[in-house]
């Protein structure tokens, strides 16, 4: 990856000084501009466009590709800074190292296609590719990215596609990029990062309804009856067993077990959801939710995230 000590100037030209101070709220614009079914259609289009001999009316107009282009530019620009900010603090982010075609590298396969299915149901479809590890530490996703290029790659690589939209002549006929696809697919993991942050800073909590992880207010939708606390103080004893227990059972490895109960249970029903009034998966994926966020908040992974929040409260 390209190193800290490498001039912001020469590689950051789309970025304002408070975007660069606070890179994640470029994130938080490009899903205020559109859904990640749009932005993975668009950026599907303008592959086609960059590949085909009809050029830039796979897209709605010319402009479209110049615009996309600067879009993912920016996102680019603004997921290089957070992971050099992560690396600035915590050290290098270590990426896992398989030998290709030994058992661990096979199981790691099968692991990753069943996490695949399993994350497709769980967030409703809007995150087909990341892994269990890359939910956890979206750095990862990051830092294999600049590592199969650095951002100055990325951004003429994006200038070759807008360039062949626009020429109305297929990139593949004149150009030897082996690895398009696999290049489309960072693109595409990229941006279901960018989601999953996206849909986190907002507070919203991760809940599973229907076999789906749907997007939930984190704030509590008020009545005209009585309101409730908005903290319940709980007695030292409960704390410390919880405490305790949260030592002694990972969270991680429990909701991880809960997740598999839970899908067991769907299968064992025979359909995709459960029944409305089922008041036992109700309370069922409480305790998941509960359990997730102890998890996110034990391993401390949105700490760019968590500071802007804090900052933002203060004032």
């Amino acid at each position: 990856m390209e190193s800290v000590k490498t001039n912001l100037e020469d590689v950051i030209i789309h970025l304002s000084e408070e975007e660069r101070q606070e890179p994640v709220t470029v994130i938080l614009e490009l899903f205020s501009m559109s859904t990640i079914d749009y932005w993975r259609i668009d950026l599907w289009q303008y592959l086609k466009a960059a590949t085909t001999k009809l050029g830039w009316p796979m897209m709605r107009q010319p402009g479209d590709a110049v615009s996309l282009q600067k879009m993912l530019e920016k996102l680019m620009e603004s997921c290089w800074l957070i992971l050099l900010k992560k690396e600035a603090s915590d050290g290098e982010v270590e990426l896992p190292v398989f030998t290709p075609y030994s058992k661990e590298w096979w199981e790691e396969e099968r692991q990753k296609r069943q996490e695949h299915r399993t994350n497709q149901k769980i967030y409703g479809g809007n995150i087909r590719l990341l892994r269990n590890r890359e939910l956890d530490n979206p750095c990862l996703v990051l830092k294999a990215f600049f590592e199969t290029m650095p951002l100055a790659r990325w951004k003429n690589l994006l200038s070759d596609w807008t360039e062949y939209a626009l020429r109305r002549t297929s990139m593949l006929e004149e150009t030897e990029n082996y690895d398009l696809l696999v290049h489309y697919e960072q693109l595409v993991k990229l941006l279901e990062v960018a989601w999953i942050l996206n849909f986190r800073y907002l507070g919203k909590a991760n809940i599973i309804t229907d076999g789906e992880k749907q997007e939930a207010e984190a704030d509590t939708t008020t009545t005209t009856t009585t309101a409730l606390p908005s903290t319940i103080p709980l007695s030292l004893t409960l704390q410390k067993d919880i405490i305790s227990f949260l030592q002694e059972v990972p969270p991680e490895r429990l909701s991880d077990n809960l997740l598999r109960i839970y899908m067991g249970y769907l299968k064992y029903k025979g359909r995709d959801s459960p029944d409305d009034d089922d008041s036992t998966l109700h309370d069922f994926l409480k305790l998941y939710n509960l359990l997730r966020s102890a998890e996110l908040d034990a391993k401390g992974i949105f700490e760019e995230i968590k500071r802007l929040e804090q900052e933002q409260a203060k004032n």
